[in-house]
């Protein structure tokens, strides 16, 4: 807290950080060789009023590891320097492939990993199949570790699941959920915010993104790169960018839940095309991707009252008809309710 770091390298850093405080510190980069001000990794902490401006290409604060869950990044300010900056940058580990071993019930990797008793995973796969006794998008715990090998369990510690089949082109994904990026200031030239990889539960609000210009056809105020899992953008102010959400990616993807809604955007053509306003490019599905009451000239701010909150997902929401859409909102926004990240009345 309060420190004042004017360095040539990275400039504050904490690893396996738990239940941690980074507050009201300054950081400030000074060569071309320094891309962070701030390197956090690790659960449940809060990273709040730090300042960070580094002089290359680079982020204000980045984020990655195999477990980031549950942090709160509230009230920073990030601005870049004569490098390409992005302001905020949260990267989940990329998939890991395994093999599946029938005989000990356990996984198998190529080499070490990162996996801990504890971590979260979603057992996939790539134009494959499961094993036999793995449910599709279900998370489960790792237990048992060794150095190449891991089991998973459906509770915390619990016993671990039985493999009846060894399944082909396997994948264990690191699930980071509960992540907030609230009140931030980022005055960037390049993005904004970077979503990578599986993030579930992800709350991006109340934030002031100024870009580099309407006609940089580069910058983006929130890209979302080959992510999965779900994120509510909601009550942001974004100017002088390309686009609003760019959601690119290199290999096919599912957004469970995307939610945008009642940000204020100032960008290209304002909304005239809706290009400019979401951006999906690559082999790319969205589940629920919803475009609501933005504050602009082209679209028509309405008003709706959520309905359907039952846990039993019975959406009505087969057509594009606001007061359907609502049903999906509202039961999302239950969801993240349930996980602690936000209140509704």
């Amino acid at each position: 807290s309060d420190n004042y770091v004017q360095g040539f390298g990275l400039g504050i850093t904490g690893d396996r950080l738990y239940r941690s405080t980074v507050s009201g510190n300054r950081c400030e980069t000074q060569n071309n060789s320094s891309k962070l001000c701030y390197e956090i990794l690790g659960t449940h902490n809060t990273i709040t009023g730090n300042y960070g401006k580094p002089s290359a290409d680079g982020s204000g604060l980045q984020m990655s590891s195999d477990d980031m869950s549950f942090n709160t990044i509230t009230g920073n300010t990030f601005e870049h320097g004569t490098g390409d900056l992005i302001g905020i940058d949260i990267q989940a580990r990329a998939d890991v492939a395994v093999t599946a071993n029938t005989t000990n019930d356990d996984f198998t990797t190529g080499a070490a990993h990162d996996f801990r008793d504890g971590s979260r995973v979603i057992i996939t796969h790539q134009s494959g199949s499961l094993p036999g006794g793995v449910t599709a998008d279900r998370v489960y715990w790792v237990v048992n570790t060794t150095e190449t090998t891991f089991q998973i369990s459906e509770t915390d510690g619990g016993a671990a699941v039985v493999l009846s089949t060894t399944g082909s082109n396997v994948y264990a994904r690191y699930v980071i959920q509960g992540v907030t990026i609230q009140g931030n200031t980022i005055d960037t030239n390049y993005r904004g915010i970077l979503l990578k990889r599986h993030l579930n539960g992800v709350m991006v609000t109340g934030n002031t993104l100024q870009g580099p210009g309407y006609s940089d056809t580069t910058s983006i105020a929130i890209q979302l790169d080959t992510m999965t899992g779900s994120a509510v953008i909601t009550g942001n102010r974004m100017f002088g960018f390309r686009y609003l959400v760019n959601c690119s990616s290199a290999a096919a993807q599912t957004y469970n839940d995307l939610i945008v809604m009642h940000n204020d955007f100032q960008g290209e053509d304002s909304f005239a095309n809706p290009a400019t306003t979401l951006s999906v490019s690559g082999s790319a599905t969205l589940g629920s991707r919803i475009l609501h009451g933005q504050n602009n000239d082209s679209l028509t701010v309405q008003t709706y009252t959520l309905t359907n909150e039952s846990e039993d997902r019975a959406f009505d929401a087969d057509t594009v008809v606001v007061a359907e859409l609502a049903d999906v909102v509202a039961t999302r926004l239950k969801d993240l309710e349930a996980q602690g990240i936000v209140t509704t009345t």
